[in-house]
């Protein structure tokens, strides 16, 4: 049974939210990376040509985006944060799928994140993340989804913390109601476990000025777009795992480097009725991705 593109899709929100959460233990004023500490980044990603299984017809991808905080205000026992990130994504098909002209693809995404440390032992979690995915020719509501949770951390001890919540999310024809589950367990100062739904990372960084990671979680976007006149939905989906590593360059820059391989992955086409027109499997395909990051 398949997972719903727009669950899916909201599940990479509750990661990155509850990832978020579980970063500012055990205090507010731990490492917060993009927020509580200001960082701007842009990355890009690149994959071969992956098959579209049944139909002979191929695509080749590239992914541009740049993310920065817009503000953060911090205090002894809260935090207020915001967030940008615009993401520029080139699908280039060797055939035309479903009469669909498709070239560049635009997301706009914005997160307004409230934390509160009730006491040593207790924090709460509000984040409302909106966004609008679309090819441009028709800059409106349709394009738009939002994502909110609301959610409680508990300290268990120095080296585990723990989130029960719940998120809510609009979609496609849908709006819906999951509970939001996460871990985070740092066995050292040198190592990190993060579970944030079907996001899952270890982290081992053995210097200030370098770190190394393990990966995997499912990735999405639905587009709506404009072709010859007819609105439709594309939607790419699938989950992911890979490698990583990041290095301080020189002063407050960074640089990234990831490398792994996409699978299960989905393609689904439906008119502005819904309707699917194309819902086809994606072959697996190889990935990289660098990045550079300038940290205030």
């Amino acid at each position: 049974m398949r997972t719903n593109p727009s669950t899916k899709r909201s599940i990479i929100f509750l990661a990155s939210g509850i990832g978020l959460f579980l970063s500012s233990t055990p205090s507010l004023h731990a490492q917060f990376t993009g927020l509580n500490q200001a960082e701007v980044k842009v990355s890009a990603t690149f994959s071969g040509k992956s098959e579209i299984e049944g139909l002979g017809s191929a695509f080749s991808s590239s992914q541009w985006k740049l993310s920065t905080p817009l503000f953060y205000k911090k205090g002894d026992a809260f935090l207020l944060a915001g967030t940008f990130g615009y993401t520029l994504t080139n699908l280039e098909f060797n055939n035309s799928i479903s009469g669909m002209n498709i070239d560049s693809l635009h997301e706009f995404q914005a997160s307004l994140v409230a934390m509160l440390e009730i006491n040593e032992k207790w924090k709460s979690l509000i984040m409302v993340a909106p966004s609008h995915a679309s090819d441009l020719e028709d800059f409106d509501g349709d394009g738009m989804s939002y994502f909110s949770i609301l959610a409680a951390l508990y300290q268990v001890n120095p080296n585990l913390g723990l989130v029960l919540g719940a998120f809510q999310s609009t979609g496609y024809d849908e709006d819906r109601i999951l509970p939001a589950l996460g871990l985070r367990w740092t066995p050292s100062e040198k190592m990190e476990l993060l579970i944030a739904g079907p996001q899952v990372s270890f982290l081992y960084k053995p210097s200030q000025n370098s770190s190394y990671s393990i990966f995997s979680g499912i990735q999405g976007t639905r587009w709506n777009t404009v072709s010859g006149g007819d609105e439709s939905d594309l939607r790419l989906r699938g989950f992911f795992a890979g490698l990583g590593l990041e290095r301080k360059i020189t002063g407050n820059i960074n640089f990234s480097l990831d490398v792994g391989a996409q699978f299960l992955r989905e393609l689904e086409i439906r008119n502005s009725a819904g309707a699917i027109l194309l819902d086809k499997d994606v072959k697996e395909e190889p990935f990289i991705r660098t990045g550079l990051s300038y940290r205030f």
